[in-house]
């Protein structure tokens, strides 16, 4: 009940009674009882076990201990030694006061040799251990992984599949879901998107199992203790900064388990580590070049809101639909700020009706299928992953309310006025993306629709049939599962 009563003060009793709402409500409380078809059968690990490699790269996977649970280690522990991957080395360091850690470790594995402990002078944190695991590590992949979660048996041989698949990247994370303590129920999966710039600013939606090049990790340097409880984050953030390419792989690898002292059970009880975010972020856009920025912390913990300040009107020719009122005069100003950097091509805002959205960003599937995302939706829905409610690059936005980077129309050419207006954004977007812009929804920026909603029209068929050769790689900003009418609710 006291927690209870701190949620709603933080939250305002309207919005926590819709927050519990869109919790018992969604989609994903399915996953429970289906969660056995997102993770590999029997039949595909044995094949994974007896694969012939040509190429074997020793991957190290760091762990920082202290006082960890003997169960919870034993499990986080067995979950690598049953890797269908084999060439792998574990790297604890112990910050422990007490002999626990070490005493699960000899009791178990005291006679494997991929096992590398050392216990630590004095307790560092959960940087500083972290960093002197780093420093244990051999391998040519450094993975990271917290001391109480489980890796499912895949987890390792799909990562080197993905760098062998993928030369280029040096970075690589992939999907998640949550564990109870007993790991008896498996929880809210993320099916997350490919990588995705300015969500990353929003929040960390790459953690938390990573594995990245040891060149990356030698460029990058360590992790930073004066973002505590955000070093993860500030870690990621400072990789893909440097990173050749960073690369998703769109498979549960990883459970993420729910206890009291984690974030996954109880999000409100490391407000510092959500301060230190804040931090994060400012600081890695500084390092980008984009010094006028204020990081703004929002209601949900861990997630932000950044408001870019240098005036960028100029560079953007703006559209506005008649019967659409901004809510805020501003509202040029800051969807064209984005302009600072040069890979954005369009800002778009989010559009409202009657309290409900209407425009969005917008999705779609490799049939061709167009989504407008959320809409008729609560304007306080926050939606899968807190999508309706974040800043992100999105693949498609509406024209009727958004700003357009001039010198970008004047390199693709000018809005195709033969077609309809919804067909206008598509192509517009679309040729904005094959010229290499980004597009951005900020749902911070809002216009309220006023007059008779008006009709949009089907596009499912054409879509696919105007635009096909690029429709059918799929969006790389959603995650498109074949289950997805059973698991999302856009």
């Amino acid at each position: 009940m006291g927690r209870t009563l701190k949620l709603i003060q933080h939250y305002g009793i309207i919005d926590f009674g819709y927050k519990v709402y869109e919790n018992i409500t969604s989609c994903t409380r399915k996953y429970e009882k289906v969660y056995e078809k997102y993770l590999p059968t029997e039949n595909e690990l044995s094949l994974q076990r007896n694969k012939k490699w040509n190429n074997e790269p020793l991957v190290s996977i760091v762990v920082p201990t202290y006082e960890t649970k003997p169960d919870f280690l034993r499990q986080m522990i067995l979950s690598v030694m049953d890797q269908t991957y084999k060439n792998w080395e574990l790297c604890i360091a112990d910050g422990s006061k007490t002999q626990k850690v070490k005493s699960v470790i000899l009791s178990m594995h005291g006679n494997e040799d991929r096992i590398k402990y050392k216990k630590l002078e004095k307790n560092g944190g959960i940087a500083q251990n972290t960093n002197a695991a780093l420093d244990m590590s051999t391998g040519e992949y450094i993975c990271f992984l917290d001391h109480d979660d489980i890796l499912t048996p895949n987890a390792l041989y799909e990562m080197v599949i993905a760098a062998q698949n993928n030369a280029s990247a040096d970075l690589f994370y992939s999907d998640e879901d949550k564990v109870s303590d007993d790991l008896k129920r498996y929880s809210n999966p993320h099916f997350k998107p490919d990588y995705n710039k300015e969500l990353l600013c929003s929040y960390n939606y790459l953690c938390h199992f990573i594995m990245i090049k040891k060149e990356l990790m030698q460029k990058a340097g360590k992790i930073d203790a004066k973002y505590d409880g955000a070093q993860d984050y500030e870690y990621m953030l400072r990789c893909t900064e440097l990173a050749k390419r960073v690369c998703h792989i769109p498979k549960i690898l990883y459970h993420w388990r729910i206890s009291e002292t984690s974030t996954a059970g109880n999000s409100g009880n490391k407000e510092y580590a959500f301060l230190n975010g804040a931090k994060a972020i400012s600081d890695h856009l500084f390092r980008c070049g984009y010094s006028a920025v204020e990081v703004i912390p929002r209601v949900d913990p861990g997630s932000y809101h950044v408001e870019y300040l240098t005036d960028m009107e100029e560079e953007g020719v703006f559209f506005q639909d008649v019967l659409l009122k901004p809510k805020d005069v501003n509202w040029k100003k800051r969807l064209s700020s984005r302009f600072v950097d040069p890979e954005i091509g369009m800002v778009a805002g989010k559009i409202i009706y009657h309290g409900r959205i209407v425009e969005c960003g917008m999705s779609y599937d490799q049939q061709g299928k167009l989504y407008h995302l959320f809409r008729g939706k609560s304007i306080r829905y926050r939606g899968y992953q807190k999508r309706a409610v974040l800043a992100q690059d999105v693949s498609i936005a509406s024209l009727e309310f958004a700003v357009v980077r001039k010198s970008a129309l004047r390199q693709i050419g000018k809005i195709n006025k033969k077609l309809s207006k919804e067909e206008q954004a598509i192509d517009l977007c679309i040729r904005l993306r094959k010229a290499g812009y980004r597009i951005v929804l900020d749902p911070e920026v809002i216009a309220v629709k006023s007059g008779k909603e008006k009709e949009y029209m089907n596009r499912n068929q054409n879509l696919k049939n105007d635009w096909g050769e690029y429709i059918c790689k799929g969006d790389p900003y959603w995650n498109f599962k074949e289950e997805r009418g059973e698991l999302y609710e856009l």
